[in-house]
């Protein structure tokens, strides 16, 4: 199970259907192991880029950043106009984004958020979160104040991810910033 993502047993479908209810949409989850795909990525660098290079993409992270601020003025200037299309989109509110970020702050690796940036312009933004339930199972229930201070502990020993978001500007998604992204992270993964 991977943190975030929903789980119902296999008889769930079968105990809401019989109530009326009816299946509106798939969710799909796609498992991509890094060791396998590194050694590809890297052999062909030439195929990362797709479309027409951009000079002047650079990617920062978290440090250094005031988190919570960075984090506003990606969802405010990226997620929000750029989302829109998606199944069950509702814009963030200052305040939806602010509770988020309280509520999940603690499960962030400031080096796995990654931001693209053309001359100051945020243009896209990956967030990658540590899959924490390899090791909650042994909290054995919610999360106390002791299990809290144990979480810098456990992001070491954690050996999967998961990408909640990756998202780039729609006048720039025929360049290839989604894979530059991609390898981007793969990359920070391998030494983290």
């Amino acid at each position: 199970h991977t943190i975030f993502m929903p789980y119902n047993h296999p008889y769930y479908q079968g105990l809401f259907e019989r109530h009326g209810y009816q299946k509106k949409k798939d969710m799909h989850a796609y498992t991509i192991d890094i060791s396998k795909t590194k050694p590809v990525l890297d052999a062909s660098p030439d195929k990362i880029s797709l479309g027409n290079a951009i000079p002047d993409l650079t990617f920062q992270d978290l440090r250094g950043h005031k988190t919570r601020e960075t984090l506003q003025k990606i969802f405010q200037e990226i997620f929000n106009p750029e989302w829109q299309q998606q199944y069950g989109f509702l814009p963030l509110t200052e305040k939806e984004i602010n509770f988020r970020f309280k509520e999940y702050a603690k499960w962030v690796i400031p080096e796995l958020v990654l931001i693209g940036d053309i001359k100051g312009t945020p243009v896209s933004c990956m967030i990658m979160l540590p899959n924490f339930n390899e090791v909650t199972h042994r909290f054995n229930g919610p999360f106390s104040f002791l299990n809290n201070l144990l979480l810098p502990y456990y992001k070491h020993r954690i050996r999967t991810t998961r990408c909640v978001l990756l998202i780039v500007r729609r006048h720039l998604r025929s360049h290839g910033i989604h894979m530059q992204m991609i390898q981007e992270a793969i990359r920070r993964l391998d030494h983290l």
